[in-house]
């Protein structure tokens, strides 16, 4: 199941996504692609090799990114009260940009 495309990823690295969403009407726009090749960018003026982020193990987010050329590097659960079961299953993925 899981993809490990890059071997032992550095935190320091990496620049982390974080809570990236694009609203239903706008999706398919390609404002999302649109936003990752931004951040790529910002990337590399920041010299960060790898690009990470977490994804529901559901959902359209995971084939998005994973056609975006993000692998899956690991696996966590949310353990945020209130939240319901199946969406707590996250992969850790990551894209190396160099």
């Amino acid at each position: 199941l899981l993809n490990k495309a890059i071997p032992a990823v550095q935190i320091a690295d990496c620049i982390f996504l974080e809570r990236i969403y694009i609203l239903r009407e706008y999706s398919g726009k390609g404002l999302g692609a649109y936003s990752l090749e931004f951040i790529e960018a910002l990337a590399g003026t920041h010299e960060k090799d790898i690009l990470c982020l977490e994804s529901m193990q559901k959902g359209r987010a995971l084939e998005f990114y994973k056609s975006n050329g993000f692998s899956i590097l690991g696996e966590k659960q949310l353990h945020y009260p209130g939240l319901v079961a199946s969406e707590r299953p996250m992969f850790i993925m990551g894209k190396k940009l160099k």
